[in-house]
């Protein structure tokens, strides 16, 4: 990824806000697929984001921070599930689309 590219050239999601990081780069681009993971799922987990997007539990879990981050998920509860906001959710890819 070109450092002047500031959208994601999948769905166009926002990139401006990230760190300018080589992990972070290619993070950036797979944050819009998990998006579309928990909307294929309806539901959100470490273990979910590995097994569709074929990355480690690191990377995983940084997106479900990320993600709790922007409002789309709630917060950690022990081992208890995280809900899915999906007004949240759906008005996030939304704002990337247009």
């Amino acid at each position: 990824m070109n450092d002047s590219i500031n959208f994601c050239p999948n769905c166009g999601h926002d990139l401006s806000a990230y760190k300018q990081t080589d992990v972070l780069r290619s993070f950036d681009e797979l944050y819009c697929d998990a998006l579309n993971v928990i909307v294929k799922h309806k539901k959100v987990s470490t273990s979910i984001l590995q097994k569709e997007l074929r990355i480690g539990y690191g990377r995983a879990a940084r997106m479900m921070d990320k993600m709790e981050e922007d409002g789309l998920i709630s917060a950690a509860d022990g081992a208890k599930p995280r809900t899915v906001i999906f007004d949240a959710l759906k008005k996030h890819l939304a704002e990337q689309t247009t």
